[in-house]
């Protein structure tokens, strides 16, 4: 009974989604420009949602960004900064983790170096400075565009980088050798 137990835990933890950090090509085109990366992040329950922990690869219109861009939350970060013009609205939460969405439903994110946030690059969207701004934008300094501009969901494209061809293979295995296991006893 115990090792049934133990292998259909195995199988479930295979084969259950799970809220995990997982790595998401990103791209968005305005006008004649692109900026992509890749980004490390935890998928939610809701398939759709992706708390962000990190930027990598980044690049404008092919040119490579820095290697790595710190990010944050842009509600949070500019209600602390400037309290006054962009006070977190009622009914939105304060929190500090850096979202986005793979639809591009809602975005909360801002990346910018450390001391230069005037030369970042932020996606609003549903959040609490979106309500303040009067709706969604694509906010750039003059290394990403330099452009405020109504974000545009048609030109966000994110999903998942997928996973090696042997995981799925390994899973296989696993399962069998639980399989085999169980009816040798």
């Amino acid at each position: 009974m115990k090792k049934t137990l133990i292998a259909a835990s195995l199988g479930l933890a295979l084969f259950l989604p799970q809220a995990e950090a997982s790595l998401y090509n990103f791209s968005y085109t305005f006008g004649s420009n692109t900026i992509e990366g890749q980004l490390d992040g935890t998928l939610q329950g809701d398939n759709n949602k992706v708390a962000v922990n990190s930027m990598q690869n980044l690049t404008f219109n092919g040119a490579a960004g820095p290697a790595l861009l710190p990010v944050f939350n842009a509600d949070k970060f500019y209600s602390d900064l400037y309290p006054a013009s962009y006070p977190i609205q009622p009914g939105f939460p304060t929190e500090t983790t850096p979202w986005l969405t793979l639809d591009g439903s809602y975005m909360n994110f801002l990346a910018c170096p450390v001391g230069d946030c005037n030369n970042g690059f932020a996606f609003i969207v549903g959040d609490s400075l979106a309500a303040v701004l009067g709706g969604t934008a694509y906010m750039a300094g003059s290394s990403w565009g330099y452009t405020h501009q109504a974000f545009v969901p048609a030109n966000w494209q994110m999903s998942a980088v997928p996973l090696p061809a042997a995981l799925p293979l390994f899973a296989s295995g696993v399962a069998a050798l639980a399989w085999r296991r169980r009816k040798a006893v």
